[in-house]
């Protein structure tokens, strides 16, 4: 995950919201696109774009606490 450090990455996603758990799994572990993400979860794509930015963004602040 680009910018956030991985020493507690799995510890950090599990403290992210379910629905913004989801877009990152789906989008870093699971490789796909944000068009694909936004079909599977039958979201808006906009809906994706921000749910995944603003996911990025927690899992610094929760990443930079913990190492």
């Amino acid at each position: 995950v680009t910018g956030v450090q991985t020493c507690a990455l799995p510890i950090s996603i599990e403290r992210l919201d379910w629905k913004e758990q989801t877009v990152v799994r789906l989008r870093f572990f699971e490789d796909m696109k944000l068009e694909e993400i936004a079909r599977v979860t039958n979201t808006n794509l906009n809906t994706v774009k921000s749910r995944l930015y603003k996911s990025l963004r927690r899992l610094r602040e929760l990443t930079e606490e913990e190492c």
